[in-house]
C-alpha cells in the first residue's frame, strides 16, 4: 500500500507543479501496476550451497486529470479583454441613447 500511496502523491504533485492543474480539480483516471525487471539473487542453503531466486519489481503508473489553472498572463488577458468588452458596451449604449433628429426637428 505504500509503494502506490507514494506513486499517487508524486502523480499530484508533479499534476500541480509541471502541468499546472488545479489542486482541488484533480482525480485519478487511470491506475495500472505491471511488472518489471526480475533482480537474480542467490541465497545460502545448507551443506554450502546457494539457490537462486529472484526478487521481483513493478511499475506503478498513475495518470490524473484536472482542469487548467489560469497563468498570470492569461488572468492580464481576460482582465484586459472584459474592460474592453465594457468600454465598447458602454461606448455603444450612451450612442444608442441619443436619437438620430428627424427632418421636423432639424427644421425648427
Amino acid at each position: 500500500a505504500t509503494p502506490v500511496y507514494k506513486a499517487i502523491a508524486s502523480a499530484k504533485a508533479n499534476a500541480e507543479h509541471n502541468n499546472n492543474l488545479k489542486p482541488d480539480t484533480l482525480h485519478i483516471s487511470e491506475i495500472t501496476v505491471t511488472a518489471g525487471p526480475r533482480i537474480k539473487r542467490y541465497r545460502p542453503a545448507a551443506h554450502g550451497r546457494a539457490l537462486p531466486f529472484q526478487r521481483k519489481t513493478s511499475h506503478i503508473s498513475v495518470t490524473v486529470t484536472g482542469d487548467k489553472r489560469q497563468t498570470k498572463k492569461q488572468k492580464e488577458e481576460a482582465a484586459k479583454k472584459a474592460d474592453t468588452a465594457t468600454k465598447t458596451a458602454s461606448a455603444k449604449s450612451k450612442s444608442a441613447s441619443k436619437k438620430p433628429a428627424t427632418k421636423k426637428e432639424k427644421e425648427s
